[in-house]
């Protein structure tokens, strides 16, 4: 009640506000649908092939597939913080050796542990 009566809170509807939320809703609903599919995908392989092997071989991709995802989202913000104080292209690299040292191995795991 107290940031009511001192005017913090502001409880008007913003039209421009709402068109932009509008605008960008397609975003999250992208990702929604992303997310339908990943996990649909195993259902739907199974119902069509009648067989559990597809499934276990999209089991063992997907499971691969996490942690070289992780590696990237992990790397990035590191470079956005550089770039905001001056940009170099050596961030970009120092990045990228990075990216490239940490999938170099997981991938040489996964081939060496298939």
């Amino acid at each position: 009640m107290v940031l009511w009566n001192s005017g913090v809170v502001d409880f008007n509807i913003s039209r421009d506000l709402i068109v932009e939320w509008f605008r960008g809703f397609y975003i999250p609903l992208l990702n929604v649908l992303y997310g339908f599919l990943r996990g649909g995908i195993r259902v739907i392989a199974s119902w069509t092939t009648g067989s559990e092997v597809p499934v276990a071989y999209l089991n063992v991709g997907f499971a691969s597939l996490t942690p070289i995802a992780s590696a990237a989202s992990a790397s990035t913000p590191a470079l956005y913080a550089r770039i905001l104080r001056r940009e170099r292209g050596s961030d970009v690299e120092e990045v990228l050796r990075i990216f490239f040292l940490l999938n170099g191995f997981m991938v040489s795991m996964f081939v060496f542990l298939s």
